[in-house]
């Protein structure tokens, strides 16, 4: 029993790149990330049930798009018109919502890149990603060598990134437990996806504590770098001017910091 929801949200599943719901589902932390149960997902996709608002605020953060895009657009008129009924959401709700196209006024490269991307695209698991955040050494031999197509030895990576033989050695050995590495030989791993656009899962589906911690890694990491170029700027007026522009007065600083030599 197929459904105006059901249609959609199976189509932005595999544009998303998540050839089944069974992989869409668990890649993305499963019940505990979603709020719902594989059967309940399930019955979404076949048409027997509708997600309540906040789940599927949940599920937009689990596709993985951008906020805004035609596919979120799609997926959330898809809702709202199940929600409201065909009549009203034409005569009420439909009027007032911008119309999003896909390709609308995209040249032609534009979409080639994207379907490029699309297929060069590889999903960290939520799983995978609690692993990466395991401790710091976990985060920093990630970090460095998902960016690195080559073999790295354990005495490499400890020398590269200032970290004990031991340290990188458990480090490496935990990442390739969960499947992130690859083993190649004694000491010696490799990244199978280095090459891959990594899609990390979005940080409203983590748990605060995981977000907590990424946050605190990557501000020790930036803290040990070397900064290499800074620019920040202030804007400054007078109170009755900016009084209705507050929400627009934000400190701005763009800076590059070396974080290893790697």
């Amino acid at each position: 029993m197929d459904t105006v929801f059901s249609d959609a949200l199976r189509k932005a599943r595999r544009e998303a790149g998540f050839s089944t719901a069974y992989r869409f589902f668990y890649d993305n932390g499963g019940t505990q990330a979603l709020g719902f149960t594989y059967r309940q997902y399930l019955r979404m996709e076949q048409g027997k049930n509708l997600p309540e608002c906040p789940k599927l605020c949940k599920l937009i953060f689990a596709l993985r798009t951008t906020p805004g895009s035609a596919s979120t657009a799609e997926l959330a008129k898809a809702w709202l018109k199940m929600i409201t009924g065909e009549e009203a959401y034409g005569c009420i709700f439909e009027p007032l919502l911008p119309a999003k196209t896909e390709n609308a006024g995209l040249p032609f490269m534009h979409t080639a890149v994207k379907n490029l991307l699309r297929e060069n695209k590889h999903y960290i698991t939520h799983e995978q990603f609690r692993v990466i955040l395991t401790d710091p050494g976990t985060f920093l031999c990630f970090t460095a060598i998902s960016n690195d197509v080559g073999l790295w030895s354990v005495d490499q990576i400890a020398q590269e990134l200032r970290l004990e033989s031991a340290a990188a050695a458990k480090a490496l050995k935990t990442l390739a437990g969960a499947g992130l590495l690859k083993r190649v030989k004694e000491n010696v791993y490799k990244c199978p996806f280095a090459a891959m656009m990594l899609e990390y899962p979005h940080l409203n589906t983590v748990e605060p504590a995981l977000k907590a911690r990424l946050e605190k890694y990557e501000r020790e990491l930036t803290a040990t770098g070397l900064g290499e170029w800074t620019r920040t700027g202030i804007v400054r007026a007078d109170y009755e001017d900016f009084l209705n522009f507050i929400p627009v007065m934000f400190f701005i600083e763009g800076r590059v910091v070396r974080l290893r030599d790697f």
